[in-house]
């Protein structure tokens, strides 16, 4: 892993290096849906996690298209996250408590 990558600001790009077959506005779309997130469910947070799943899939016996939808899905974990706790959810009575 890319010891620098906290340094580095083209995030798209390093997820493109891992998954060489997807198409970079594809990733550019995704990211973009981070670009509304409080502190910690940022771009950076969802690419660490990507890179972390990556090497963890190279422990791992998963076919080709499994692994690229597993990176896909770690990519995207955070998406719509309101980055507030379960029990500020449950206080609030927020959208996201109300589907449990």
């Amino acid at each position: 892993m890319d010891i620098h990558f906290y340094y580095r600001t083209d995030l798209v790009n390093i997820v493109c290096e891992k998954l060489p077959g997807m198409e970079k506005s594809h990733i550019e779309l995704l990211l973009d849906d981070y670009s509304y997130l409080p502190q910690f469910h940022t771009k950076h947070h969802a690419v660490s996690v990507f890179l972390i799943a990556h090497r963890l899939t190279e422990y791992m016996s998963m076919e080709p298209l499994e692994r690229e939808l597993f990176l896909l899905v770690c990519l995207g974990h955070d998406m719509g996250h309101p980055g507030l706790s379960n029990k500020v959810l449950e206080k609030t009575n927020h959208c996201i408590y109300r589907l449990n």
